[in-house]
């Protein structure tokens, strides 16, 4: 679980970013399909990072986008890798 606490960009679809297909989890599992959004993410010593967040479908996407313009609470992130 992690907080986010902003939109840099997106969301856009992962067809549109540059060699997707080659691009792995870090678990050495390509990625699916889906969207990305560039967002500022808490790490687990308090600092904020660039990161992109992949949604299955684009509403999961919007859910996000759709926050951050009637707030500015964090929103919690549910990292499913990690949970």
């Amino acid at each position: 679980m992690s907080n986010v606490f902003g939109i840099v960009s997106g969301p856009w679809h992962s067809s549109e970013v540059p060699n997707w297909d080659e691009l792995d989890d870090g678990y050495g599992l390509p990625y699916g399909e889906g969207w990305v959004v560039v967002s500022q993410v808490e790490d687990e010593n308090g600092r904020l990072k660039v990161e992109e967040l992949i949604f299955e479908t684009l509403d999961d996407a919007m859910e996000l986008v759709d926050w951050f313009k009637s707030q500015t609470a964090p929103y919690i992130w549910e990292d499913e890798d990690n949970d």
